[in-house]
């Protein structure tokens, strides 16, 4: 039970902290859009999208661990 309780607690951090990421993102671009200004920092493409595919990656491997904890407690 306790195993459960901090990967729930594991998947709701990284919900979070992904959706936070994804706002952050959709705020740079609306920025960059509203701004005018094409000077973009192209870094937020190679450093964002790298850290959420691998935070999206963690959520199925961690969501794939809790299936496997509930099932061999049957």
């Amino acid at each position: 039970m306790k195993s459960q309780r901090i990967f729930k607690f594991f998947i709701f951090f990284i919900y979070c902290y992904f959706i936070l990421l994804c706002a952050y993102f959709l705020l740079r671009l609306l920025d960059f859009y509203y701004s005018g200004n094409f000077i973009f920092d192209i870094k937020i493409f190679y450093l964002l999208i790298p850290k959420a595919f691998g935070l999206f990656c963690c959520l199925i491997i961690a969501g794939k661990l809790m299936n496997l904890l509930g099932d061999s407690k049957k």
